[in-house]
């Protein structure tokens, strides 16, 4: 059984602390960088330097960079604590585009919004007709 273990070690080498870390950043990203900047940012990548030294790369939003850079001491200290590591260095990658869940998720309401107000297809009726009168005292008023 130790021959295995030994086996493993040497063809996963370093790559297993950083699976572990990579996995676990990802699962925890919102907690790790809180909630100013968890939509604004996402995990990209993980390399381990040396005994207990990572460097992470995150992926930020232009426009928020200076409120990652900002919280840059957090960010470590979180890491660092949640998973015993002595040193890390972040690395900020500027991007265009985050993609999150919530967004995603945002983004189909929107859509079914639209497509209602295009369609003038509701499946409440009430709201149906809140609009109507709505749109009905507008026309008056103008």
């Amino acid at each position: 059984m130790q021959k295995i273990s030994k086996l493993i070690s040497k063809a996963i080498g370093n790559n297993s602390t950083t699976l572990v870390l990579s996995l676990g950043l990802a699962k925890s990203w919102e907690h790790i960088v809180g909630g100013d900047l968890k939509d604004l940012s996402s995990f990209r990548s993980v390399v381990y330097i040396g005994k207990g030294k990572v460097a992470i790369t995150i992926n930020v939003l232009s426009s928020a960079i200076m409120l990652a850079q900002y919280n840059e001491p957090n960010i470590i200290e979180r890491v660092k604590y949640n998973f015993k590591i002595d040193s890390v260095k972040l690395v900020f990658k500027h991007s265009s585009e985050i993609k999150t869940k919530n967004k995603s998720l945002e983004n189909s309401n929107n859509l079914k919004i639209k497509r209602c107000i295009l369609t003038e297809q509701f499946e409440n009726q009430k709201l149906k007709s809140a609009l109507e009168n709505l749109k009905t005292e507008l026309q008056h008023a103008a």
